[in-house]
C-alpha cells in the first residue's frame, strides 16, 4: 500500500535480504507464519526459578518450568514475574 521508493528507502536491508529469497515486498506483503515462540525458554528450572546450579535462579522468557506447558506468550512472562 506504499509506493516502491518509500518502502526501499525506509526499509533498504529487509528489502534486500528478502529479494534474496525471491520476494519482492514492493509487490507483496512479507508472509507471516505462526512460529515456535514457546521455544524460547531453555533453563530448566524448578517453579520458584531454582537451576540445578547452586545460586543461580532464572525468570521469564529464559526459564522452562513447564507452568505454562507451550503456550509462551509476552502476558505469561508477566504472570510468570508476579509469582515467582
Amino acid at each position: 500500500h506504499k509506493p516502491k521508493n518509500e518502502i526501499l528507502s525506509h526499509f533498504p536491508s529487509i528489502a534486500s535480504m528478502c529479494l534474496q529469497h525471491g520476494l519482492d515486498i514492493t509487490r507483496n506483503p512479507i508472509p507471516v507464519v505462526p512460529a515456535a515462540h514457546y521455544m524460547c525458554g531453555g533453563v530448566h528450572a524448578r517453579l520458584q526459578g531454582e537451576t540445578n546450579a547452586k545460586g543461580l535462579y532464572v525468570a521469564c522468557e529464559v526459564e522452562c518450568t513447564g507452568l505454562h506447558g507451550a503456550n509462551r506468550l509476552a502476558s505469561n512472562s508477566l504472570l510468570k514475574a508476579l509469582i515467582l
